[in-house]
C-alpha cells in the first residue's frame, strides 16, 4: 500500500480523464475511457518495481513466496485503479457488502465478546490480524479503499492541511477549467474560477462524498475513522463559516496557493 500510495498519481497530467478523452488526446487513445490515468499510472509503477527487482518472483523460490509477491502485485496495481474517483460509488457498494464478513472474522479472532465495532488501535496492539482469513478479492478490496481513503483525506486533516489542500485541487480545477475554455469546450463541474464557490465546493465534497467515506471507515477501522470524521466535521463548520462570509460581504474567499514546493514550504 506504502508503494501503491507513492505511485498512484504517478503521470498524471493535472487535468481529469474526461478532459483527456474530450479533447481526443493521445492518452485516451492509448489508455482507453476507463480509468486511463490510473491504469497508465499502475502500469508504470508495475515496470519500475520490475525494473528494480522490487515484488519480482525468480526461479529456485518457493511456491508460497511467488503466491505472496503476487499477491502483493496484484494489491499495488489494483488499489491503483480504484483511486478513480469514477468507481468511488461502485467501491463504497463493495466494501459495505464485504463488511459484515470481515466483523465477523475480526470479531472471531479477539475472542472477546464484550468487543464489538471496527478495528482499533488496541486490536494493532494484540496482534489481530484478519488478512490471512479473508480471501484475495476481499483484501484487495479494502486495501484499495483505505488507500482511496488516504487519497482524499485531506478534509479530515487538521485545518491547516486541510486548507492548503483544498486549495491546491481547486487551483487544478480552475487551471483546467482555463485551459477548456480556451479551447471553447463546456467547462467541467468545479473548473470554472469565474462562478465556483470554493467554500461551497468544498462543503459539496464533503456532504456527498466524504462525510459516509469516512462513516464506513470508521465502521472498519473504528480508530482511524473516528478520528478522520471529527477532524472532518470541525473542517466543515469552517468552510460553512468562510462561505457564510462570502455571503455577508459580496467578496469571493481569497485562495492562498502553498503548493508542496521548497517555495511552498515542503
Amino acid at each position: 500500500l506504502v508503494l501503491a500510495a507513492l505511485a498512484h498519481d504517478v503521470l498524471h497530467c493535472g487535468v481529469s480523464n474526461a478532459f483527456l478523452i474530450n479533447v481526443n488526446h493521445p492518452l485516451a487513445t492509448k489508455w482507453g475511457a476507463k480509468s486511463l490515468q490510473e491504469r497508465r499510472s499502475a502500469d508504470h509503477t508495475l515496470m519500475l518495481l520490475s525494473k528494480h527487482k522490487v515484488l519480482v518472483a525468480e526461479d529456485g523460490m518457493e511456491d508460497s513466496l511467488k503466491s505472496s509477491i503476487a499477491d502483493a502485485r496484484r494489491i499495488v496495481e489494483k488499489s491503483i485503479l480504484w483511486t478513480d474517483m469514477e468507481r468511488h460509488k461502485e467501491q463504497m457498494e463493495k466494501v459495505a457488502a464485504a463488511l459484515s464478513q470481515v466483523m465477523i472474522v475480526l470479531k472471531q479472532i479477539r475472542k472477546e465478546e464484550t468487543v464489538n465495532g471496527g478495528a482499533t488501535a488496541e486490536d494493532v496492539r494484540r496482534g489481530v490480524n484478519v488478512a490471512s482469513l479473508l480471501d484475495k478479492e476481499t483484501r484487495t478490496l479494502l486495501a484499495a479503499f483505505l488507500l482511496h481513503c488516504a487519497d482524499i483525506s485531506n478534509p479530515s486533516k487538521d485545518w491547516p492541511l486541510c486548507e492548503r489542500w483544498a486549495v491546491i485541487v481547486m487551483n487544478e480545477f480552475f487551471s483546467q477549467g482555463d485551459v477548456e475554455r480556451k479551447l471553447g469546450h463546456k467547462l467541467s463541474m468545479n473548473c470554472d474560477r469565474e462562478s465556483v464557490s470554493v467554500p461551497k465546493c468544498q462543503l459539496g465534497f464533503g456532504n456527498y462524498v466524504i462525510r459516509s467515506l469516512l462513516q464506513l471507515l470508521e465502521k472498519l477501522v473504528h480508530t482511524a475513522g473516528s478520528q478522520s470524521l471529527e477532524n472532518f466535521e470541525a473542517n466543515h463548520k469552517h468552510w460553512e463559516e468562510i462561505a457564510q462570509k462570502e455571503v455577508d460581504s459580496g467578496k469571493p474567499y481569497l485562495m492562498k496557493l502553498n503548493p508542496p514546493s521548497k517555495e511552498g514550504g515542503w
